[in-house]
């Protein structure tokens, strides 16, 4: 259903009651979208191959991927199948979509996604890292005063 929502707006055939029009393709440069990364390098390819047939002509716009990390358990970042994974995109020039949440998760979660990001890069030619669009990086300083 995301694949299809997304090929909507990137070809600009909106279905009525979506709250987007024909001219929002244009907006549409790039798109991010959920994958199995920590099922490992063989099943994230098949999952690419089927999205790739489900989202036709807007399949270029989709430049990366994401597998949300937030609330997940302790390991989850490092699992060999998790890495693997990392190193896939990166050799097939996708970019990871890494969200943490340090306010509500803990320290942890940013140690290990440093962690993670080594691995992922471990051994790996320059040109074929994956490269990690931080976007959802949620933090706490303490109390504000204004």
């Amino acid at each position: 259903m995301e694949v299809d929502w997304l090929k909507r707006i990137a070809l600009g055939t909106p279905k009525a009651g979506e709250g987007h029009t024909s001219e929002h393709k244009n907006l549409c440069l790039a798109i991010i979208r959920w994958a199995p990364v920590p099922s490992g390098a063989k099943v994230l390819e098949r999952y690419v191959d089927e999205v790739e047939k489900h989202a036709e002509g807007s399949f270029g716009k989709i430049k990366g991927f994401r597998y949300l990390l937030q609330d997940k358990p302790k390991g989850t970042m490092l699992q060999e199948g998790f890495i693997e994974g990392l190193k896939w995109l990166g050799k097939k020039g996708f970019v990871f979509d890494l969200g943490v949440d340090q306010h509500n998760g803990g320290k942890w979660q940013l140690e290990e996604a440093v962690e993670m990001i080594e691995k992922a890069h471990e051994g790996v030619d320059e040109q074929e890292k994956v490269t990690f669009i931080i976007s959802e990086f949620s933090f706490y300083v303490g109390p504000q005063i204004w």
